[in-house]
């Protein structure tokens, strides 16, 4: 689950500002064999990151979860 609360921090850390706006999604469709488990944790932290964001809701969200990096950068 922790790959899955990663990437979807990382998602929303690359996406927050845009002028246009975000939605984490999905996608147009899931896998069968995509694990309920893992729909779950993406729609918690993103419930849990809440709304409205800034750099420092999303890096305090990180170090509380212990989110750490992707190839050695903060995400």
């Amino acid at each position: 689950m922790d790959d899955v609360k990663r990437a979807v921090t990382e998602c929303i850390r690359k996406a927050y500002d845009n002028p246009k706006g975000y939605i984490v999604a999905s996608g147009c469709s899931l896998p069968t064999e995509t694990p309920f488990e893992n729909i779950n944790t993406m729609i918690d932290t993103v419930r849990e990151i809440g709304y409205p964001l800034n750099e420092d809701k999303i890096s305090y969200f990180m170090y509380k979860n212990y989110i750490h990096s992707y190839h050695g950068a903060f995400i």
